[in-house]
């Protein structure tokens, strides 16, 4: 990935507008954290600057989309917000947004 020296990325970028994935890796579903039974949390940026790359967690059925302003997933349940206190669960999702979305 070229970047102009200075070029703000990762979540710095996210906070000045820069729609996420713009400056990232193409890249297709990825799984960066799986926890029990079936929850994970995925990674997917498929057309880079063309639409929104994207970090979820998934449990089941459910699919809860993660905002970087927020640092958070709205709409879902206390307990998976909750579980962005666990190291191993948060440092997944700073991974997704510094190397697969924002281009660290």
């Amino acid at each position: 990935m070229d970047l102009k020296k200075g070029a703000v990325t990762g979540l710095a970028a996210v906070a000045k507008g820069v729609m996420l994935g713009s400056r990232g890796t193409k890249t297709a579903s990825k799984t960066l954290w799986k926890g029990k039974g079936k929850e994970r949390i995925d990674v997917e940026n498929p057309n880079p600057g063309q639409r929104p790359g994207q970090v979820h967690y998934q449990d089941n059925n459910n699919k809860y989309l993660y905002d970087p302003k927020t640092n958070s997933f709205p709409g879902a349940p206390k307990s998976v917000n909750n579980m962005l206190k666990d190291k191993k669960f948060k440092s997944a999702i700073d991974k997704a947004v510094s190397k697969y979305l924002g281009g660290s």
